[in-house]
């Protein structure tokens, strides 16, 4: 933990999302539970690139069922339908963390 002293900061908030946060911080302090979500969307904001990173690679290894035809491919149907789900997922994934 920091030993440094806290910094007071003043900023407006969009009467909505001060009505969102004070719903979902409960009997949380309010600059407590800001600068807690803050922490954490630093965080998330620092793996989001390494978590595409990953759906990418992913992505690529899933490639191979669109290399070949249907009926040419060497997957079963049950490894068919892994892989379509696997693309699915990696797909929502991507479209969550960019959205």
């Amino acid at each position: 933990m920091s030993t440094e002293k806290k910094v007071i900061v003043s900023m407006s908030l969009d009467p909505e999302l001060l009505n969102e946060i004070d719903n979902k911080r409960g009997l949380i302090p309010r600059s407590a539970f800001i600068e807690n979500e803050l922490k954490q969307s630093i965080k998330f904001a620092q793996k989001k690139d390494d978590i595409l990173k990953i759906c990418t690679e992913l992505e690529n290894i899933t490639q191979i069922r669109g290399r070949y035809p249907t009926k040419h491919t060497l997957m079963s149907p049950a490894a068919q339908m892994m892989v379509h789900d696997i693309q699915e997922r990696v797909d929502k994934i991507k479209s969550t963390l960019i959205t």
